[in-house]
Formats: C-alpha cells, structure tokens, sequence
C-alpha cells in the first residue's frame, strides 16, 4: 500500500512507535488507494508556483524563488500552511506544511541560503517537528537528495534559526526572573543551523518508518510488533500502548482490602504532630561598602545604556560597552545558583537529600575516639587502606572526641550515606559543607549562617528569601575516605543485588540500593567551643573568592569607560556615615553620575589594547613595519615560510612579535600539535628576552605548558618561575618566588616565563599592569571572555590557544550578555575553524587515522580538519580503523550500565594481543592493555568500569593497565584504542542529550583514539524528543557519527 507521511509521522519515532502504527494502520484502512506521488522536479515546481501565487496574493512580502530566499514580511497577517508533496532519497512519500514565519525554499542551483525562523525559547516536541520539517524540506527539495555524504555537501543548504520570543524570554521561569535573566538584558540572539547537520538524525527516523511500512504491509498485529521490530518503542500510557496490554491480559495487583480498623483510625484525640524546630532568618543588613556603591554606579550606567539602545538601537562601541559593564556582575551571576541551591536546601532539611547528586543524608553517624582517630591519621597509609580500616570493629564513644592540630581543632566521625547513583562524593583536600538540624545546631552553626545570607541575598538580588530554614551549618567537613558499603533493600542489609533491585523497583544495572561508608573530618577554630551535636548531612563546598578580579575588573572598566572619574559628589562614595541611626544612603543614580556613557562608548571604538580588539572582533593590530610607514595588514602565514621546518610555528612566532597592543589566536583541534607549537614560540621569546606570562583555567594546565616550555631544546630552566607554593607537578623544574621577588624580575633584565592564575594577574603587587610583553591564554576554549579581559590588564599582547569544538567554557550563571562564552568561542561565533583574519587553524591531526580523523572532522570541523601523513603508517591487525558503533541493551540507568562496563571487558579482552604497528617503519608488537583507554559520561560509570576491568585483571589498582576516565580528566590523552562508555538507557535520563552526546564532550572522546573510536551505548540514546536547539545537534551528531 501507498503511504504519505507527514513529519508528525517521522518525529512520533521518538514517542510511541506503537501509536504511530496504530495511527498508519487506521489511515491505510481508510483508503483503498493512493494517488501516485509527484516526481521531486514537479513537487519543486509546483511549490514554486505555490509561492508566486501567495506573493501575488500578498500573503508575502516577497519571493525570489531562484536564489532560494523568501522574505518574512507578509502583507495580510499570518501566511496560511503550504503544502508540498515529494519523495525522499529512501523512498517514503512526505506531505510537508511549511506554516512559519519563513517559507523555506531549497534548489539545487541556488548559492544563498534560506531561514527558517521558530519564535520559541524551548523546543517541545511541536517546535521539534517545526525545526525538522525545515531540515526535511531541503532534504526532499533538492536534486541531489541523496544519501551520499557527497552529493549532500553539494545539495542545497537551509539555515535554521531558532528564536526567542520576546514575551516567553523576558516572562522567566517559575523560580522568578532572576532565574532566568536580569532587568533591561537584550533579547538573544537566534541560533544558526545548517540544515546538513540534522540530516543524520532525519535518516535515522526515516529508517524506523522503513520498519513501520514493512510491517503494515505484512499485515502485522500491533501486539507482535516488539518481536517483529528491534528495539520498539512504546510509551505505556497512549491509548494504543493500554489496549496492546489489555490483549496480552496483563495482570494488575488487586486493591489491598481493609478489614479493621487501626488504632490510629480510632484514636478520639490523636497524638499532635511534632514540628521540628526551625532557624528564623534575620533580617538583611545594609551594604554600605564602597565597592558596592561603584557597582551601583556601574550597573545605572548600564541601564541607562540598554534604555538607549531599546528606543534608537545598538550605536558604534555601546554594545560592547554594555558587555564590559555586564561583566562587572559576571562573578555575581556565576555564584548565584550555587547559593540559590544551598538555601533551597537549608530550607528542605538533610533528610530530603536521600536522592541527590550534589547533598547527601548522613545517616548512623558516629564519632571515633579521639585517640583512634589520631592513630588513623597518623599512620602512614593511602586512602584505599583507610577506607579498609573503616570497614573494621571502631571505637566511638559519646564524648565530643574533638583533639588540637595545628592552628584548629578537629573530630573524626564515621557515617553512612544512602547512595544514589548520580552522588558526586570523593575524598578531597576542599571544605564541605557541615549541616545541622537547625533545633540541634551548635553554636558555630548558628554563627556561620548570617554570612552564608548575605552571600545569598547579594548574588541574587530580588529572590525570595526563606522565614525559616530547617537546617544549618558551616564550610568545616573534609571527606577523607570513602568505602563501598554493600546493597539495601529497605531497612535491611542484602547480600543479593539482584533482590534488593527487585524490592525497590530499580534496575540492577544502577546497584539500586547501594549505600557508602564514609570517614569525615569535622573542622573548627581553636577559639570555637567544641560540641556534641552530630551532622546529618554534607553538602558541596562553597565557591571559590572571586572578590580580587571583580574589584580588578571593576576598576578598569571604570577606568576604561570614564577615566576613573567619579561622579561630582564624591563624598557619596567616600564620605563615612558619620550618623548610626541615619537612613541609608540612596544608590547612586544615573542621572548624577559618570560623564555620558554614550560618548565613552563611542570613545571605546578608538582604544587600543587586546580586551578592546577581542570585543570587537577585531583583526589583530600590527606593529608598523620598519621598511615602510603602513601597518602590516595581514598575518604571516606558512608560505611566508615555506622554507623552515616549522613553518606554522615561524608563522606565529613573527604574528606575535609584531602584535602592536592586540592578539592573535590558534585554534588547535584533537593531535594537531597546539603544546608543541605553543612550546616552541614562547621558547623563542623568552630567549629573545620577551616577558611571557601564562595562564589557564587550572594549575595542571598551566604547569603542563610550562613543562613543555622548560624540554624546548636551548630553554634557559631559571628564567621560568611560579609562586611560592602554587606549583602542583612534582620535580618541578622551575623556581618558585615570592611577590616582591616577581615583580623584581619582571622589571628587570632579560626573559621570563611566569605562570599563573587569574588571580595573579589581576594584582597590581604581583603583575603591574602591561608589565609583560605577552600573555598566553592557554586552553582558551575553556576560559571565558571575562576573565580573559580580567588578565590581560597585565600584558601589551594576547596570545589565544585552544578549541572551543573541544570541552567548553562551563558556566553556571545565566548572564544577559556573552561574557560567559569562552575567548575563542566569542571569537569564532559559532563557525567550526577559526577565521583566518584572527589567527591560525592547525589544520592536520597527527593523532588520528583518516578513517577516524574523518568522522571527528564531520562532526566538529565542516571537514577542515584532516589526518597528516605520518598517521598513514599505523596498523592494526583485524581491525577496521574509524568510529565503530557498539549497542548494548539495557534499561532504568542513568548514570552507571553494569552492562555497559561487561562490555567494554569483552572489547578490550577482544583486542588484546593482535599485532599493532604505532608508526611507519615500527616494529610490530602485541597490543597491550595500556593501548586502550576508556571514556565515560559520569563518575560513576568511571567506577564502574574500573571494578569491572580489575576483576578481569585488565587494570588494577595503582593504574596499571586499561586506563578509565571521564571526558574533562582524559582531554589532551591518546591510545591505540578508545573505548567510550555513555551508560545511559535513554539521553532523557541523568543530565539529557545536551550532556550525554554533546558534540564537544564527542569530540573529545572520541579523538583519543590513534587508530579506532568505540562508542559502546544503548540503542535507545537517539530516540527521544529534544528539548531544544543544543539537544537537536546532539542528536543528530551522534547518529551521523555512527551511521
């Protein structure tokens, strides 16, 4: 039989295939016969005439059907649906209604792409079908629709938009609108889509209608279809789903019949319920600070700023003027959910945290005698042999069991914790948080929580603020050892797991059930008066200080933007109160402030530093030439040096050395040698004598430049530095220096090369300001364009490496401007490789086979990556090289698949011994468990994986063997072999599709590998319905990458 379908059909793939087929079945029986199909040229034709009548009719403003664009304006109100019946490569017959504001037009000669524009901030699954019926209309419209990855190239392109509505954005989430934005934030700007990169994910569902066909065609009942058709989704809950159960006689418990009553029923006065007594939140206090005050001034500026651009629109420089007054409250932003969460959480009380991923339910807490403590820690001993100890006969006793150690007072205490699978808790060094039920707090609990509201009420202002919290405490708990428990089915302990899943109703595969010992420290001030109350829960520790670099970045906008000119009454700012009971004073207003904002803004268009060319997106400046009076204009590139044996490394050794007060950027994708570059031009300048500081989101990747640094052949080790005790790589080459002892050697003679944080930078008593000739910005894919404008004060030129394909910039808070992307990725905007105009693409992976540098180069890079000669080498044997897809059935797991780790046993066990070739011209060895590497989504899958290859002997303990990570711990490694590891049954669950298969956290997962990517995951990660643009791409990333 004849089908036409329409693209609810294709999405419903993702819903309920049971209810789509009863829905095909019913619509067959409806008609005996259908009209043949239009040929795709007639079906193009016909549209064509379809919009020619609309704008003549004025239902549009204008059509130019031969460059594909059709214009959005319509003369007569909303344009009416416009149908198209055509055929897709794979043979199924759509009919597609393109009812939105864009009536898309795809042809195989036109040069110009055509939008497609959906008004909604959150996709749905109405919105999805709005988004796929763009891509499918490019898909069916064109002559070359295809399959074939290359004649898709050639096919026509349709960019998908997907826009905000301005009253759903401003309107916030049921939280309150700081929530979701601030007063006066612009509305985003939409996202770009090419129509190619959904295609995947279309076939993907073509190819289950496929299945859907065959079986009507075969007359197969409804209830057969699970056997019949792999994989089959249903949802259990349409009316199809029920009626398929009612035929297979399901059984359902019957009601539990009463036959008396209980004494509670019959009780006349029944006994009251208690109420736990709550901790009542003070009243807020007054900021008077100064620096307070300059923010009020910055942020009416602002305001005033944003008021313009609503009424006269966005004039030269103010834009940018309003993102370096936005990033003044960047830091506010970014703390702003952590306390709106911890608060949140005060007010629920410990024994709500059974469930969680971040707090956790202390429960059968016990206090250890204080000389059994002592001993415990004392002992030399790692943590795996501490955590043995817990699980041994321990001394408690009801005494407070606090002792004295150096400069505090400590208690040891030993608990468990019910553990769901998504708890996040490890032994670290950090503070966590202490909670108390709040009517059996100590004192220190109680003293702590004024500052903890404040932090709170500042990061968030115009938020609720709880009457009553249910519990409190202090930042003063140190995890020091964690021991798996066993498994829990109720109140009693199980030795099955099997059992305990089945009693509560959760999969085995997550060790439904599972609870952990734990060893804490408890931490307080010799002055603090020791207690007796115990804990009852633990929560993450609090953010780190960011109070230096907000006062830095708040003092060079300032600076910036108005000279640091205060407003003309600076006693407003500098006068004390010299009254206790007077009223507070005002915030200051805009109206008496700074000079205008619009002139420093426009004045902001002719300041030259990096911050202000990065902003702009600016080319880099160069110095004037001393041949000639004009500025360079271009960039040297490699045929500047077609003659070197480092061509690209002259290249930007000779951009940075010419930067007049500006940056260059390279954008390094997976084994395309960005450390080895990065290494040899710093080593360059440095010996050249240059000031070189380095910095980073972390000191692992600071000090791991810095080693490449110091191995560059000539490389003069003293003239490398860090701060005294800041260095984390153990025989650290370089000297470490106090702060007068840097600024002595930056002033002075000679290179250097200094590594640091944001936080050094940003201090004038460290590193004055443009004290060094250059700052490198490593990792710049992950470091966000605010604290990139925070540190550059300190240089005259920027230097930006990294990715942002790769692991992003990870931001918490939600900021009414882009300072929160990273620097590269405000850069790029969204393009896959970097323009030439502001750097250099490393454009050769030399990690990578080409079979396998291909599908990442699709994924990540529009194909402008590719694998250098040298990879042609490598062999392995039996083994197709590229990304090989590895299903494995499993349901109910979230973050941890049991199943999922027996697999990743058996393909590492399946590898293991055939004969590898690493290089051209190497000699042939067995491979070797250290050959592959395992990447997971979670932590816990991490764990997982790792107990299941120690029990097969392919790993053990100390590291030795299958190395197992997550996507952030193994960005920078490579193997032979990498296995990827999702564990989730389907993306809906744990952190949902825009996590599990982000293409950034693909990327790098997958480009560890040198010869061979497996991606072992269950066959239902791409059946579901995404919630928004990101997931959309996700989605159909992963299916093009394993299709």
């Amino acid at each position: 039989m004849n089908l036409t379908f329409t693209l609810a059909d294709l999405t419903a793939t993702s819903a309920c295939e049971l209810r789509l087929y009863t829905e095909l079945r019913e619509r067959a029986q409806k008609q005996s016969a259908r009209p043949a199909p239009e040929k795709s040229e007639r079906a193009r034709e016909a549209y064509r005439e379809c919009l020619r009548a609309l704008t003549a009719g004025g239902m549009i403003g204008s059509a130019v059907v031969g460059s594909g664009v059709v214009s959005s304006e319509h003369a007569g109100g909303t344009a009416r649906p416009v149908p198209l019946v055509a055929t897709s490569a794979a043979g199924l017959t759509y009919t597609v209604e393109l009812d939105r504001l864009d009536c898309p037009v795809a042809d195989s000669t036109a040069e110009s792409n055509t939008a497609l524009i959906v008004c909604t901030p959150h996709l749905g699954e109405a919105a999805y079908r709005a988004l796929l019926r763009g891509a499918l209309a490019a898909h069916l419209l064109t002559a070359s629709a295809t399959e074939s990855a290359e004649n898709t190239k050639n096919a026509a392109r349709l960019d998908l938009h997907l826009e905000h509505g301005v009253d759903e954005y401003s309107a916030g989430s049921e939280s309150g609108p700081t929530e979701h934005t601030e007063h006066h934030s612009p509305v985003p700007q939409p996202h770009r889509v090419d129509s190619a990169r959904i295609l995947p994910l279309i076939r993907l569902q073509e190819q289950r209608l496929l299945l859907l066909t065959e079986a009507l065609n075969e007359g197969v009942e409804p209830a057969e279809l699970a056997e019949r058709i792999p994989y089959f989704l249903t949802c259990g809950e349409c009316p199809a789903c029920l009626n398929a159960a009612a035929s297979l006689a399901l059984a359902t418990e019957a009601p539990e019949l009463v036959t008396e009553d209980t004494a509670e029923d019959t009780a006349e006065n029944p006994e009251p319920e208690e109420h736990p007594v709550m901790y009542r939140v003070p009243a807020a206090v007054e900021n008077d600070s100064e620096q307070y005050r300059l923010q009020c001034l910055l942020d009416a500026q602002l305001a005033s700023l944003e008021e313009h651009a609503a009424e006269h629109g966005w004039g030269a420089g103010e834009l940018e003027a309003a993102m370096l007054l936005s990033m003044t409250n960047y830091h506010r932003r970014e703390r702003a959910p952590f306390w709106r969460e911890h608060i949140r959480r005060l007010e629920d009380g410990p024994t709500a945290w059974v469930a969680s991923r971040d707090y956790a339910y202390l429960d059968r807490v016990q206090v250890l005698s204080a000389e059994h403590a002592h001993a415990l820690l004392n002992t030399p001993a790692d943590l795996e042999a501490l955590a043995a100890a817990m699980k041994e006969p321990t001394e408690v006793e009801d005494a407070p069991g606090w002792y004295r150690v150096r400069g505090a007072q400590v208690r040891l205490l030993r608990a468990r914790i019910e553990a769901d699978p998504s708890l996040v808790i490890a032994p670290s060094d950090r503070a966590v948080f202490c909670a108390y039920e709040a009517g059996l707090s100590p004192q220190i609990a109680l003293d702590r929580m004024e500052s903890q509201l404040n932090y709170f009420r500042a990061s968030n202002p115009g938020e609720r603020v709880p009457a009553e919290l249910a519990a409190t405490g202090f930042f003063g708990m140190r995890v020091l050892a964690v021991a798996q428990g066993g498994f829990r089915a109720g109140s009693e302990d199980s030795a099955n797991p099997e059992e305990a899943a089945a009693e509560s109703g959760k999969s085995t595969g997550e060790s439904a059930g599972e609870f952990l010992e734990v060893l804490l420290q408890e931490r307080i001030r010799v002055k603090d008066e020791p207690h007796r109350a115990l804990p009852s829960g633990i929560g993450p520790g609090d953010p780190v200080s960011t109070a230096t670099i907000e006062a830095a970045l708040q003092s060079d906008v300032h600076g910036l933007l108005f000279g640091g000119a205060l407003m003309p009454n600076d006693s407003v700012l500098n006068d004390p109160v010299s009254d206790e009971d007077s009223e507070p004073s005002e915030a200051p207003s805009s109206s008496r402030t700074l000079p205008s904002v619009l002139d420093a803004a426009a004045s902001l268009t002719g300041v030259k530093s990096a911050s202000t060319d990065l902003l702009f997106r600016r080319a880099p400046r160069m110095k004037r030439s001393t041949s000639n009076t004009k500025n360079v204009e271009n960039l040297p590139f490699e045929v500047d040096f077609s003659g070197s044996d480092l061509p690209t490394v002259d290249a930007v050794h000779a951009a940075v050395r010419a930067l007049d007060h500006s940056y260059v950027a390279v954008q390094g994708p997976p084994g395309a040698g960005k450390t080895f570059l990065a290494s040899h031009v710093i080593a360059r300048l440095v010996a050249e004598g240059a000031k070189v500081g380095v910095v980073a989101q972390s000191h692992a990747v600071i000090e791991n430049l810095m080693v490449a640094c110091c191995a560059r052949d000539g490389f003069d080790v003293s003239r490398a530095v860090r701060l005294r005790g800041k260095s984390v790589t153990p025989d650290a080459p370089w000297s470490e220096v106090s702060d007068s002892e840097l600024v002595e050697l930056i002033s002075g003679a000679g290179g250097l090369l200094f590594g640091g944080t944001v936080w050094d930078y940003v201090s004038e008593r460290r590193v004055p300001a443009e004290s060094l000739d250059v700052l490198v910005v490593d990792e710049a894919g992950q470091f966000s364009l605010t604290n990139t404008v925070a540190a550059a004060r300190a240089a005259r030129s920027v230097l930006l490496l990294g990715d942002p394909q790769q692991l992003p910039q990870v931001s918490t808070g939600v900021h009414p401007y882009p300072v929160d992307v990273s620097a590269l990725g405000w850069l790029s905007d969204g393009a896959a490789a970097l323009d030439p105009r502001f750097g250099y693409f490393l454009g050769e992976s030399w990690r990578m086979d080409s079979a396998l540098c291909e599908r990442v180069s699709w994924l990540s890079y529009d194909g402008a990556l590719a694998s250098a000669a040298a990879t042609a080498g490598r062999a392995l044997q039996g083994v197709a090289p590229g990304v090989v897809s590895y299903p494995v059935e499993h349901a109910g797991c979230s973050v941890r698949s049991v199943q999922e780790a027996q697999a990743v046993v058996d393909c590492v066990r399946e590898l293991l011994g055939r004969e590898w070739v690493p290089a051209a011209g190497a000699e042939p060895r067995p491979l070797a468990a250290e050959d592959c590497i395992v990447v997971a989504a979670y932590n816990a899958q991490v764990d997982c994986v790792r107990e299941a290859l120690i029990a097969a002997g392919l790993a053990d303990s100390s590291g030795a063997g299958v190395r197992v990570g997550t996507v952030d711990k193994f960005q920078g490694q490579e193997a032979a072999v990498v296995l990827v590891s999702l564990a989730s049954s389907r993306v809906d669950s744990g952190r949902g599709a825009g996590f599990v298969l982000s293409p950034n956290r693909l990327n790098v997962a997958v480009s560890r590998g040198q010869w061979q990517a497996v991606l072992v995951h269950s066959p239902w990660v791409a059946r579901s319905v995404p919630q928004d643009v990101e997931e959309v791409l996700a989605l159909s990333g992963f299916a093009g990458l394993v299709e």
